[in-house]
């Protein structure tokens, strides 16, 4: 259960397994003054269609808890001697901010409208895990499942979240943006590394090898090598986080342009934006927030923030383990570590896959009008290849 932000223009797009079986967000999109919705399903030995009888039930529901029936449906329906894959991407907390009236309610006393709202949602992703967990113990399937629930970035600071007390948020590559909380859970993971805390750095792209491994399948992507595609970028985290080896599993992390790990060390390069540090009560009224954060400017700084922005054109240099809210720069007193990663940044860099993704298709909205149309209304679908 996902949102397709990766694309779905061919048809492997689309995935035909176990964990795709009820796809993503409706879009307020419009083609030819004709609603689509983004909503993709493949019933159980069915191919990939148009989810259009959970749509038809879209009106009824708060849309996190039409993700959630179809979730309990498949966990519920699940033969408990086949394995299971389920892949749950939830749409809050996110923007739009909109939250049930009954989770609303609870948080009543929180005077910032979008802080309120965020309090509710998030509530109510604790009482879907919940279920769905509850819903895997009654089926018998709990103890021999490894749950991994994990953020994908920092909150957006300059909308209600708050990431104290880290610095910035998401769309940065500060600890705010880019230190995201996870856990893992279920009787799958050792009675001895239950409760422990694992803090090396992990990357979300990691996950897939970690499962593959798990499931004694080789990562490797043959179709994609064979059209010139990189590698699978990812290693494998179970020794590390089953208690197996004390070891961090990277002994770097290549965030992307701009962003470089090294042990306790974080090299920044070029522009970073929110560069502010919210308060441990925050949104409120005696500081800046919401939108003023990204406008902050702070000339005593070191290096100096301008509206809500840091130059770190030649490098910013920070120990991230000794000092996670990047408050002490230290390209002065470590200029040798800061010029061995800047290296090693520009080389990492130079391997960058970044491909032309194309432009508009018209395509797409042929195929949603018309070959994906039903009585519940057009959906975005694979276009390309088709008759192929």
């Amino acid at each position: 259960f996902t949102r397709q932000e990766g694309g779905c223009a061919l048809p492997p797009a689309s995935s035909q397994s176990q964990a795709r079986q009820a796809a993503s967000r409706r879009l307020g999109a419009e083609t030819a003054r004709v609603p689509v919705v983004d909503l993709w399903g493949s019933p159980r030995g069915l191919p990939d269609a148009p989810a259009a009888s959970v749509h038809l039930r879209a009106g009824e529901l708060y849309e996190e808890l039409l993700f959630k029936q179809e979730a309990l449906r498949v966990i519920r329906s699940h033969p408990p001697a086949y394995p299971l894959f389920l892949y749950y991407a939830s749409h809050i907390a996110h923007q739009p901010y909109e939250a049930p009236a009954e989770y609303l309610a609870r948080f009543s006393s929180i005077g910032h409208p979008e802080r309120r709202v965020y309090h509710a949602m998030v509530a109510c992703l604790d009482d879907v895990i919940s279920e769905l967990v509850s819903a895997f113990r009654a089926r018998g399937l709990w103890e021999d499942t490894l749950m991994v629930a994990s953020s994908d970035n920092g909150g957006p600071i300059a909308a209600a979240a708050n990431n104290f007390p880290l610095r910035g948020g998401k769309y940065s590559d500060w600890e705010g943006g880019i230190r995201a909380v996870a856990f893992v859970a279920g009787g799958a993971v050792p009675a001895a590394a239950r409760g422990s805390t694992v803090s090396d750095p992990m990357h979300l792209a990691d996950l897939y090898a970690t499962f593959a491994a798990l499931a004694r399948v080789d990562p490797f992507d043959g179709a994609a090598a064979r059209a010139g595609l990189p590698p699978v970028d990812g290693v494998d985290l179970w020794p590390r986080l089953s208690g197996q080896t004390t070891e961090p599993p990277r002994e770097e992390l290549y965030g992307g342009p701009g962003h470089l790990v090294q042990g306790p060390y974080k090299l920044l390069v070029g522009e970073v934006p929110f560069a502010a540090w919210t308060g441990p009560a925050s949104p409120n009224a005696t500081g800046p927030s919401g939108r003023s954060l990204t406008r902050w400017s702070c000339p005593a700084c070191r290096p100096p923030v301008v509206d809500g922005r840091v130059d770190c054109a030649a490098g910013c240099l920070y120990n991230v383990e000794a000092d996670p809210s990047e408050t002490r720069e230290l390209s002065l007193e470590l200029p040798e570590r800061k010029q061995q990663m800047l290296r090693r940044h520009d080389m990492l860099r130079a391997t960058d896959f970044n491909p032309d993704r194309g432009g508009v298709d018209p395509r797409a909205c042929t195929a949603a009008t018309s070959r994906y149309a039903s009585p519940a209304g057009a959906f975005w679908g694979p276009f390309a290849f088709l008759d192929s």
